[in-house]
């Protein structure tokens, strides 16, 4: 598999991941939605997300032609797809789940209790599930960087030899060599755990390092908050302008959001413009939205980009943990729900999430706007509104 391939397919597969977080908000709005016209409205977004969330399932299991992405190759993902209690179970069990409540009138009183499990499958076991799918792909690159470099060993032992046996007549040279090879290995070898845990463009942790060694010290550390981070106006700044100048703009916000967070906080590049944030230490009780702020308030500075003066915007969701002695990886998913919250609700702003699954009390009505729009007419210098 190729790494256009491992990156499209990693794409679709935090798509659904969104997705399912998108489906339990909205079934949550749907039950509690007052009226009739409410009530349509919440089930035709309800719909429409549990038909691409289905889309973007089969695209993932049988190939999609039209996205480029190959049907299931590796047995590691094949295994999490078809083996007993699959994805592909757990999947159909959230998509019957999902019609069922459908099938019934928002007020019945029998639906909470199901949009509760839910709420906590969604975010918990289905969470995990497709971020194993994830890791699997990330896991076969950095198998193919292993492979390069024990041909590479290999090489070099051949090589030693070689000159083992010449050594009475070329010692210096020899030890020279053994040297300068010794060296190679040894950058290679901290190269490749560079690339294996880090972003190739900016440098920062990726998803693999979160989930693996960040993920266990967040665990046991127990996080005060976490920040999904997704931009707002980055698609058409690739479409205009090419892949090369969505790079520039990724690299430049990355350093940004590092220069404005504390040595304590962390940061993470999980995605193509998706980045997270987790807080170990919070010095009063409004830091989450001190922090969040300023990101965005950051991202939204213009930027160079090929040439031109563009702009882009930031939607960020916030979980807490308060009181609530929570895995480190619910948190993430809360965190998911409240960004959906913020994108389906005008963008360049944020939200903090809720333990009933509502929107936060820290959002809009305590805080001025951002100035990022979330989209922008990027031939000419950013504006702002």
């Amino acid at each position: 598999m190729s790494e256009d391939e491992s990156a499209r397919l990693i794409n679709v597969s935090g798509r659904q991941r969104m997705l399912s977080q998108q489906i339990t908000l909205l079934t949550r709005e749907y039950v509690n939605a007052e009226g009739a016209a409410p009530q349509v409205q919440a089930e035709v977004a309800l719909r429409e997300a549990l038909s691409e969330f289905r889309d973007a399932h089969r695209a993932l299991t049988e190939g999609d032609k039209a996205l480029a992405l190959p049907p299931l190759k590796s047995p590691v993902i094949r295994e999490i797809y078809t083996a007993e209690d699959s994805l592909n179970d757990l999947v159909k069990w959230f998509v019957d789940e999902v019609e069922g409540i459908l099938d019934h009138p928002p007020d019945a009183p029998a639906l909470r209790g199901r949009i509760d499990a839910l709420s906590s499958f969604a975010r918990t076991t289905l969470l995990n599930r497709l971020d194993d799918v994830v890791t699997d792909y990330e896991a076969q690159s950095h198998a193919r960087l292993r492979t390069i470099l024990r041909i590479d060993i290999i090489i070099f032992a051949l090589t030693l030899l070689l000159l083992v046996l010449e050594g009475q007549f070329i010692f210096r040279p020899m030890a020279r060599d053994v040297a300068k090879r010794t060296r190679q290995l040894q950058q290679a070898r901290d190269q490749l755990d560079q690339q294996a845990n880090h972003d190739e463009l900016t440098g920062l942790p990726n998803r693999r390092y979160l989930r693996g060694v960040a993920g266990e010290e967040l665990i046991s550390n127990r996080p005060q908050a976490v920040l999904q981070i997704d931009l707002d106006g980055f698609k058409q700044v690739n479409d205009l302008y090419g892949h090369a100048a969505g790079d520039a703009l990724l690299k430049e916000v990355g350093g940004r959001m590092k220069r404005a967070l504390r040595e304590s906080d962390f940061l993470a590049r999980t995605g193509g413009d998706e980045f997270v944030v987790v807080l170990s230490q919070m010095e009063c009780e409004d830091d989450h939205a001190l922090v969040a702020q300023r990101l965005i308030d950051r991202i939204a500075e213009p930027v160079t980009v090929a040439g031109r003066t563009v702009q882009v915007g930031a939607s960020v969701g916030v979980a807490l943990a308060g009181d609530r002695e929570l895995p480190f990886y619910e948190l993430l998913g809360e965190a998911d729900v409240a960004l959906y919250e913020v994108k389906r609700g005008g963008k360049g702003t944020w939200e903090a999430y809720r333990a009933e699954g509502v929107r936060g009390d820290a959002g809009r009505s305590n805080r001025r706007e951002s100035t990022a729009a979330p989209g922008y007419p990027l031939a000419a210098p950013a504006q702002t509104r």
